[in-house]
């Protein structure tokens, strides 16, 4: 029983540590590809009601320009990073 807590614990280890390295080498990609989904989402999901008479029936809630923004921000964030990555490996 304490061999397979111990081996279970040895592998739980080698997952973690290979996850960090996964997390670690894609964390541009993976911040870029969140915002754009974050942003389309929200972009394409606008609503209708018309509030006044102006000509524009469409506008956005204030929490879907919040999380318009924040998509902008981390797709902004993550092409940095991969820019930044790809200096420090070129040289």
């Amino acid at each position: 029983m304490q061999d397979t807590v111990k081996s279970i614990e040895k592998y739980s280890g080698k997952i973690a540590g290979q996850l960090a390295m996964f997390v670690k080498k894609y964390f541009g990609e993976m911040l870029t590809v969140s915002g754009l989904v974050i942003f389309f989402y929200n972009i394409l999901d606008f609503s209708y009601r018309r509030v006044s008479t102006s000509v524009i029936a469409y506008y956005y809630k204030p929490s879907t320009l919040q999380l318009i923004t924040i998509g902008i921000a981390l797709l902004t964030v993550g092409i940095m990073i991969m820019r930044n990555k790809d200096k420090n490996y070129g040289k």
